[in-house]
């Protein structure tokens, strides 16, 4: 099973691969790209988001096969949730 990471800072890119992590995207400028290319390549079929945002949660869909599992366990960003489907905030 390969696992990509997607965090928000360097120093917490440093965390998980000093933890054994191999595939750690930070979001940085081209972050999008990156992800994309690395799911695709790792035909990525689950997502665990714990931010809830739509326009991350968007960005990360798109890297998952068809048919691929989204959970949303959290909303850490403090926004309301989204729908996967029509990535509207529910209010």
């Amino acid at each position: 099973m390969c696992v990509i990471c997607v965090v928000k800072r360097k120093d917490q890119k440093d965390i998980l691969i000093k933890e054994g992590a191999q595939n750690v995207v930070v979001t940085e400028e081209g972050w999008e790209e990156k992800y994309i290319q690395l799911a695709q390549q790792h035909k990525a079929d689950c997502l665990i988001d714990s931010l809830g945002s739509g326009d991350v949660l968007s960005t990360l869909k798109k890297g998952l096969v068809k048919g691929g599992l989204v959970l949303c366990i959290g909303a850490l960003e403090g926004l309301p949730p989204v729908d996967i489907l029509t990535n509207q905030r529910i209010n």
